[in-house]
């Protein structure tokens, strides 16, 4: 510094109060005046975005393990940012992920992303996208990790709706047994009454007949209407959250059956019907399931998360060890 300098400093320090004399010579008071502003210069400064206190002070501590010998205070003083100063230029000279950094921005550029938290304009590692292997990788790894929870829910919820679909099948089964135990009684009851009455070939006696085979079916058509929209609302949220695929594998919880009823037999003849009824066919719902993609997501969330930490080391340490 020329005299003319240093009586320019002096005059600065004396209007922030330092009572020096303006003689030009840079002598231990001015040297003490201008040591004592920088100090409180730096710890009245804010820190740089994304730095806070405790940040700096984990800063302090990685550079005091390269030898840098830093007063860990969290503040981002000269000392501080010199020793930060250096350490990135060592790493770029001697990390190879750092000096393929370096040549898509200039060390600038890292350094200031570096201390604000800012990386909106620094190119990854390679200056370009992922390659598709890495993506691939990250993704693969983030699915290992999610696929033990997400099939443990899977297997809970998949329990859970067969045991639901099951209990629907077996109160319709009681349903039908019952029917067929009282249409059998009723028709003996008739035949008895006819009997008594001496009208067992009677027209009316074929009508009554008829009317008791069709009240079996209409009884059993609306057991099957009512449950069977039950086990269809059940089936279909279950579809809607795993999928088809999923929702098709529980095909065989979807068919109630039937039972034929003729009283037009002695003692009347209950038998299956001669098809099984369909009360949910997961064909006619096109659902991807909600699950499925959550979780894909998911994954795609976390594999990002992965690539940007690798992206984030930096440094021989990277920043808070991120990686």
């Amino acid at each position: 510094m020329t005299p003319d300098q240093i009586k320019t400093l002096q005059q600065q320090l004396n209007a922030k109060g330092a009572g020096l004399k303006v003689d030009g010579i840079l002598g231990p008071k001015t040297t003490a005046a201008m040591n004592q502003f920088a100090t409180t210069a730096a710890a009245s400064a804010p820190s740089p975005t994304g730095m806070s206190t405790q940040d700096i002070m984990a800063l302090q501590n990685q550079l005091n393990a390269q030898g840098a010998g830093l007063k860990v205070d969290g503040i981002l003083g000269p000392k501080t940012t010199s020793a930060m100063n250096s350490a990135v230029s060592k790493s770029l000279s001697t990390n190879p992920a750092t000096q393929s950094l370096v040549q898509q921005n200039s060390p600038d550029a890292i350094l200031n992303a570096y201390m604000s938290g800012d990386w909106s304009g620094v190119n990854d590692v390679t200056g370009q996208p992922f390659a598709q292997d890495q993506i691939d990788d990250a993704v693969r790894r983030s699915e290992a990790v999610l696929a033990p929870a997400y099939k443990a829910q899977e297997a809970f919820d998949r329990a859970n709706i067969e045991s639901t679909l099951g209990g629907a099948q077996d109160q319709y089964n009681q349903f039908l047994q019952g029917e067929a135990t009282d249409f059998k009684a009723e028709k003996e009851q008739q035949d008895q009454t006819a009997a008594d009455q001496g009208v067992l070939f009677s027209g009316s006696r074929y009508q009554k007949l008829n009317n008791l085979s069709d009240k079996y079916e209409q009884r059993q058509a609306n057991q099957l209407s009512t449950l069977g929209r039950q086990v269809g609302d059940t089936a279909r949220n279950y579809q809607y959250k795993y999928g088809d695929q999923a929702a098709g594998k529980l095909s065989d919880y979807y068919n109630l059956g039937g039972q034929t009823y003729n009283a037009n037999v002695a003692g009347g003849k209950v038998g299956n019907a001669s098809t099984l009824s369909s009360v949910y066919n997961p064909s006619a719902y096109k659902f991807q399931g909600t699950a499925p993609v959550a979780n894909k997501a998911n994954a795609q969330v976390r594999a990002a998360g992965l690539l940007a930490n690798r992206a984030n080391k930096l440094t021989p340490y990277g920043y808070k060890n991120q990686f």
